[in-house]
């Protein structure tokens, strides 16, 4: 609608319009009391990448601080790129306040379309209702997220695989990856940004007259777009590949150290399925609903990212770990003894406590009821010479059905 054209409307008419659906039902129904909608399921999957994301994050941030103790350019590109990650996790829980994952656009109030516009950022023309969702939230975090993401992983590959001062096929591929990466999502948060003059009329489209680029046009960017970040994934995964099956290693490692650089091919698989469901927008007539699942694929391909940059930190993390984990366990044995000596000490100042005090020598001794002690008769000897050794062969004898030797008699004359 156009602005001039809302502005005519009185303002029941206005509220009658904004509670109306946002599409034409295709039965003539809409249902637009609770709707069906999958906002739990688009919930949880945010939650998992998030989670995933955030422990890539320390992962990477821990081997740098504790392990390396290098912080490079690259570490902070990455933790640019976290950043504005988080920004497309507040668009999604956004969305997902709104009720928009996963729903038919004829059971979305008009108002609540609107308020979508301004995190998803869809172009419109005089009928908003069949205006097309970009197929991820808010594509500028997308964009900043992926250029820097893969800026750092093509910079943290070059320093694993290049020595200094090398100038190999792996220098020159990685360096053209990364210049033709970054013009194209330069260029495209160009076109986003600058799709719709002024801009705010992309989220304000009932309140301000915008010139705005032709729908058509734009949703055969977004699926050209959505290819070639898709060509850009696979050549982002096959460059450490080939160097790392030349290296002079056993096969054992080099299958080790494939794998460990094939977390890519999961970004790769999720760049695939952003390109197929994003190919339904092309001819959709039910938009909100069919850039659902286009979001989440972007969501995972993100964090997938954050998975690759964090892999070759992992080992270094683990070493780290096992030796705090060593530490962890001698500062207990310490604080064990230091526990036992501290009894201990504790024990004789008690004893030493008990002392008499009229005498700082002997302790005083309380009375104890015991057994009668029986004089024993000492046998009398005239003088020492009256006990005489007198040798004797060794002999048996039986006591208690023990044996026992005696080589020496006593006898006293």
């Amino acid at each position: 609608m156009d602005p001039a054209v809302w502005s005519s409307l009185s303002p029941a008419e206005q509220e009658a319009a904004l509670n109306g659906p946002a599409a034409e039902p295709p039965l003539g129904e809409s249902q637009l009391d609770y709707p069906p909608n999958e906002t739990t399921m688009a919930i949880a999957v945010t939650v998992v990448c998030l989670v995933l994301a955030t422990l890539s994050a320390i992962v990477r941030i821990y081997s740098k601080v504790f392990s390396t103790k290098q912080f490079r350019i690259e570490d902070g590109l990455g933790l640019v790129a976290f950043g504005t990650f988080t920004g497309s996790i507040w668009a999604v829980f956004y969305l997902a306040d709104l009720n928009m994952w996963f729903i038919h656009q004829w059971d979305l109030r008009l108002g609540v379309f609107i308020d979508g516009l301004y995190v998803s950022r869809l172009p419109h023309d005089a009928a908003v209702a069949d205006a097309f969702i970009a197929p991820h939230p808010h594509p500028d975090f997308y964009a900043f997220t992926m250029l820097f993401a893969k800026t750092a992983i093509i910079l943290d590959w070059l320093r694993i695989f290049v020595p200094p001062g090398t100038r190999n096929l792996f220098f020159w591929a990685s360096w053209t990856v990364l210049i033709v990466n970054a013009i194209f999502y330069i260029l495209g948060i160009f076109f986003l940004t600058m799709s719709c003059r002024p801009m705010d009329s992309q989220w304000r489209p009932l309140e301000v007259t915008g010139d705005c680029v032709d729908q058509e046009v734009r949703r055969q960017f977004e699926f050209s777009s959505a290819a070639i970040n898709l060509a850009l994934d696979l050549i982002i995964f096959a460059l450490p590949q080939h160097t790392i099956w030349k290296l002079n290693m056993v096969p054992k490692m080099r299958i080790a150290c494939s794998l460990a650089f094939s977390v890519g091919l999961i970004g790769c698989a999720c760049a695939a399925g952003r390109l197929h469901s994003g190919q339904q927008l092309l001819g959709s007539t039910d938009r909100v609903y069919d850039s659902s699942a286009p979001i989440l694929w972007v969501l995972a391909e993100m964090t997938c990212a954050f998975i690759v940059f964090a892999a070759p930190a992992v080992p270094k993390f683990f070493r780290q770990t096992a030796s705090l984990t060593q530490l962890a366990h001698s500062l207990r044995s310490w604080s064990r003894i230091i526990g036992i000596r501290s009894r201990g000490s504790s024990r004789s100042n008690q004893s030493g406590s008990r002392s008499d005090p009229e005498s700082g020598n002997y302790r005083r001794i309380t009375a104890q009821p015991s057994l009668p002690v029986l004089p024993m008769p000492m046998p009398t000897l005239s003088s020492p010479s009256s006990l005489k050794t007198v040798p004797a062969e060794p002999r048996f004898e039986r006591e208690g059905g023990k044996r026992t030797i005696a080589t020496l008699n006593y006898q006293s004359s």
